[in-house]
């Protein structure tokens, strides 16, 4: 088993790793190289594993719950969504755009307005399926890695809070786990699957055209699929 001692020394040494900009694949792989507790080497295999399977980080550590908790893995997500997508656009967007950034857990808001503190850019916790934001509409709004973890009702609430919330003239990028083969969706919010055309009639329902920019074959039966959408 992993303890608190060798996930502290895991932690430490991605963070070196990570700062010295070595790819997360490189990192683990000499981490895994290196160790010489077995069950550290193991779980850095399965980590390897599962990012090289096409997984997030953060994905690959909720199946390990025995060793990340909630917190940690709400940590490693604070990397790989609000906080990176928040620095590309800083330059961009420069002191004239409007950004708004949320997330269901409080700790990634408060990391990012304080990596971020400028005053056109705002951080709030959104709720499972709610946004609380009001008395503005956007141009662009981007759900990474959002349906991917949602059940179809709860995509669907979703969906209608994008709708309010996007301009008619506007676009949203959003993706997801779908397949032919479920018939309603599979899975939890560790990764969740939907049935394609269930979602492509929750899209119409709520007042989008929709069309595929992208796709990613997951498995035999499954596809990590990038929709663009507009108002209908």
């Amino acid at each position: 088993s992993v303890g608190e001692t060798e996930l502290l020394l895991f932690s430490r040494q991605m963070h070196t790793l990570a700062r010295a900009g070595v790819p997360i694949l490189r990192a683990l792989q000499g981490l895994q190289e290196s160790a010489t507790h077995a069950g550290v080497k193991s779980l850095l295999g399965e980590l390897r594993h599962a990012l090289d399977a096409g997984h997030e980080l953060s994905q690959a550590m909720t199946r390990r719950g025995d060793v990340f908790d909630r917190f940690y893995v709400a940590m490693v997500r604070v990397g790989e969504g609000t906080g990176q997508l928040t620095e590309v656009l800083v330059p961009i967007l420069g002191t004239s755009g409007l950004y708004y950034g949320t997330d269901i857990v409080e700790k990634a808001v408060e990391f990012c307005r304080k990596r971020f503190p400028l005053p056109n850019f705002h951080f709030v916790r959104n709720g499972q399926t709610d946004l609380p934001v009001s008395g503005i509409r956007f141009g662009i709004i981007y759900l990474g890695s959002v349906f991917t973890h949602m059940a179809p009702k709860e995509s669907d609430a979703m969906l209608a809070e994008m709708r309010r919330l996007m301009d008619d003239t506007g676009f949203v990028f959003a993706d997801a786990f779908v397949s032919a083969d479920v018939e309603d969706y599979t899975g939890g919010q560790g990764m969740a699957i939907v049935n394609e055309a269930k979602l492509l009639e929750s899209f119409t329902s709520r007042g989008f055209a929709h069309r595929e920019l992208y796709h990613l074959n997951w498995n035999e039966s499954c596809r990590r699929v990038v929709y663009h959408l507009t108002a209908a």
